[in-house]
Order: structure tokens, then C-alpha cells, then sequence
């Protein structure tokens, strides 16, 4: 654990001090909770990266939620005070069908990632198995995947706050969106 928190502090203090990034490359965080079978949650974790300038990119999955808190804080620190904050969005029945999900997110860019104004830099997405036409079907599948997530989102929160505490370089805050059957 006390390793984990020395990288974190260190690579903060080195993308504050070395490298610069635009706000406009847009990248995006999910958490992707599989549909639960036989009591098990099974939860992957995805950095999608567009880099308008360089074309570089591309979608990266893993199932560590250690690397995935790690390119997280690594990315954040390099951005200005002023726009490093994160917003979790977790959708609503519907919200991880593809064509739904992208509306949304372009919204949610619109409305919060674009402006100026806006303290907030990056989208963390919870991306769970609500598309189903039936609500209760959906409504009941949620209790099977709260705690899990409840750890991930906590373990997450945690870990920025450490890193925000003792590294001096290191700010950032969460917004939280959580739409319809999301708020369960």
C-alpha cells in the first residue's frame, strides 16, 4: 500500500513538473460491471484516449483496478488547477446501449468537459446491465452489483484523496451524475 501512495506522489510531482496537457484530448474512464451470474459481479475497467493532434489513442481494458487508479491520477495531474476535477456518471435503465450511452456522453461533454468555465477535465463512467425492457428486471439486478461497485467507487475516491493530501502539486474534487435507475 505504502508503494502504491510513493508512486502515486511521485507521479504527480513529475507530470505537474514535466509535461502539459490540453484539455481538449478527451478521455474517458468507465467501469464496466458485467451482468451478474450465480452471485458473482465480474467488473473490467476501460480508459478510452482521443488525441485530436497526435491520432494517438485507442481503447485500453484491464482488470486492475490499481493500473486503472494509476492512469487515472497520472492523467489528472498533468492538467491545470483549474480543470482537474472528475464527474462519475452512472446511467439509467438503457444507458449502456451504445447508441444511448455516446448521446449522453456528448451531452455530458457539452454541458461539462467543454465550457471554459467548468472545473471539470474527465468523465468516469459506470457502465452496468440495465438494458433490459423490463424496469423490475433491471430494478433487481442492482442490489446484486451495489456492494461490488460500492467498493470500486470508494477505493477510487480514496486513493485520489490520499494522493491529494499529501502531494502538494495534486487538487482534484468529484461530481457525481446519476441518472434515473442509477440513483438505486
Amino acid at each position: 500500500m505504502h508503494k502504491r501512495i510513493i508512486l502515486f506522489l511521485l507521479l504527480g510531482l513529475i507530470n505537474t513538473c514535466c509535461l502539459a496537457q490540453k484539455v481538449s484530448d478527451q478521455h474517458l474512464y468507465n467501469i464496466i460491471v458485467e451482468k451478474p451470474e450465480d452471485d458473482s459481479t465480474h467488473i473490467h475497467f476501460e480508459i478510452v484516449i482521443e488525441d485530436s493532434e497526435n491520432e494517438e489513442g485507442g481503447t485500453f481494458r484491464t482488470d486492475s483496478i490499481d493500473e486503472f487508479i494509476q492512469s487515472l491520477l497520472q492523467d489528472v495531474s498533468s492538467l491545470p488547477d483549474e480543470k482537474n476535477n472528475i464527474l462519475i456518471y452512472i446511467h439509467g435503465m438503457f444507458g449502456s446501449n451504445r447508441w444511448t450511452y455516446n448521446h449522453v456522453l456528448g451531452m455530458l461533454y457539452k454541458a461539462f468537459i467543454h465550457p471554459e468555465v467548468s472545473d471539470i477535465s474527465r468523465i468516469l463512467s459506470v457502465k452496468w446491465p440495465g438494458n433490459n425492457v423490463e424496469y423490475k428486471d433491471n430494478k433487481a439486478r442492482v442490489p446484486l452489483i451495489a456492494d461490488e461497485l460500492n467498493k470500486i467507487l470508494l477505493e477510487i475516491v480514496r486513493q485520489v484523496q490520499l494522493v491529494d493530501i499529501f502531494n502538494p502539486f495534486f487538487s482534484t474534487e468529484f461530481d457525481l451524475i446519476a441518472h434515473s435507475l442509477g440513483n438505486e
